[in-house]
This record gives structure tokens, sequence and C-alpha cells, in this order.
């Protein structure tokens, strides 16, 4: 197939009026795709100013807030993402994004940014001659976040995941996956464990699970050492 290459802006002007309060608010988006046979790209970006700004929710686990700012605000926002994949063949695949978000109120109460990494790679093995029926599969992922926001402090997380199934026939799979995360800032660490089992028919699917996970203590002492374990069984019928 042909390369194909979008690009798109979008300007954007809301006014809203509510007991003689008004509201208004600017919008600037552009939008760049790329794709072929093995690739896929975007950058997206957008630019707001105005009133009434809704920004999303910046969690936090290992700080145990709920976010670190959330709501509304009159001020300024920009926030761009890249993304890529690229599958040089059936077994193999590779895929990364970035993000950057900032937050500038007119207050400057919750000024700050947030600055994200994401990278992933995938293997796959097929059964010879089979076109979909798959023997095993890896992953590996590598995430980094950091929160940097006046009015709650900073927050920088790194994680390393891996994740591997087997698929001994084509209606049962097992799997496991493990997930390393550490704050930097408070020097949390969490590890994660998972191991599962599935089997899928047409009509009846039952899947086991099991994962542990663990935490350290922070230098603050806010957070104590902790150690959980949970199991689950899943049963479906169709009728």
């Amino acid at each position: 197939g042909k390369n194909r290459l979008k690009n798109r802006i979008e300007v954007k002007l809301d006014y809203s009026e509510i007991d003689d309060q008004d509201d208004v608010q600017a919008s600037l988006v552009h939008r760049l795709d790329y794709s072929d046979q093995r690739m896929t790209a975007y950058l997206f970006s957008e630019l707001i100013s105005g009133d009434k700004i809704l920004t999303s929710p910046q969690p936090s686990i290992s700080t145990n807030m709920t976010s670190l700012f959330s709501g509304t605000y009159d001020g300024l926002s920009f926030s761009t993402e890249g993304y890529f994949s690229y599958k040089p063949n059936r077994q193999w695949s590779f895929s990364g994004d970035a993000v950057f978000e900032l937050i500038e109120p007119d207050n400057n109460a919750a000024a700050g940014y947030h600055l994200a990494f994401t990278e992933k790679v995938n293997y796959v093995r097929y059964v010879p001659n089979a076109r979909m029926r798959r023997i095993y599969e890896v992953e590996q992922y590598v995430s980094y976040d950091m929160f940097d926001f006046s009015a709650n402090g900073n927050v920088t997380l790194g994680a390393l995941g891996f994740y591997a199934g087997y698929y001994p026939t084509g209606w049962a799979k097992i799997s496991t996956k493990i997930k390393m995360q550490q704050d930097f800032e408070t020097d949390v660490q969490e590890l994660g464990f998972g191991l599962y089992a599935d089997i899928t028919f047409s009509k009846f699917d039952l899947g086991l699970e099991y994962e542990n996970g663990m935490r350290t203590d922070d230098d603050l002492g806010l957070l104590l050492e902790r150690d959980e374990q949970r199991w689950q069984v899943k049963v479906k019928k169709t009728f």
C-alpha cells in the first residue's frame, strides 16, 4: 500500500454565560499522522487558553494522593503526545510514546508539568503453517513518569515490566506478569507478580488468577511496608 501522511489543524472558540459570568476559551489543535505497511506514528498537540480549563487527574499511587492536580482553572494549558509502532514482520513489534503536559493557571496555585515516556517490545511465536495459532508470546516494557506541580511537589516514577504467555492448545493459555516500580522521590519500591490460566470455548470460559504485590516503606514514614496476595476464579457460561 501507499504511504499515508495526514495533517490536520483545528481552531475553536467557546463562549458561555452562566449567571452573568462570562467564560471564554480558545484552543488550537494539531495532529500529524503517518502510516505504511510496517509503521504507524502520530503527533498530537493542543494549546488551550481561557476560562474553566478542564485538566485530567494525575494519579500518584506511591504518595497516596488521589491526584496531584485536577479540576478546572483559568489560564493556559499545553499538551503534546508522540507515538510510534513498528512491526518488521509477524513475530516482532516495537512501540513507544512520549507525553508532555503543561499547566499554567493565572493564580499560579497549581502550575506545573507532567512528562512521560513508554517503550514496549513484543515477540510472538506462531505454529508453523498456521496463520493465527500462537505457541508463546513475550513482552517487555519500560515507563517513566515525572510530575512537578508547585502545589504538591515532585513525583518521579519508573517501571519495568515483563509478560509471557504460553498456548498449549488453541483453547488454553498460561501466562505470567512481573512489574517493578520505583518512586525516586520517596524511595518507595513496588513489585507485582501474577500467574494466570485461561480456558476458552465457544460457550464456556474458565479463568484462574494469582497475584502477589509487595511495597517497601518510604523515607517520610507516611507509607508502611506492605505484602498482599489475591486469588480469583472466573467462570462464564453462555446459553
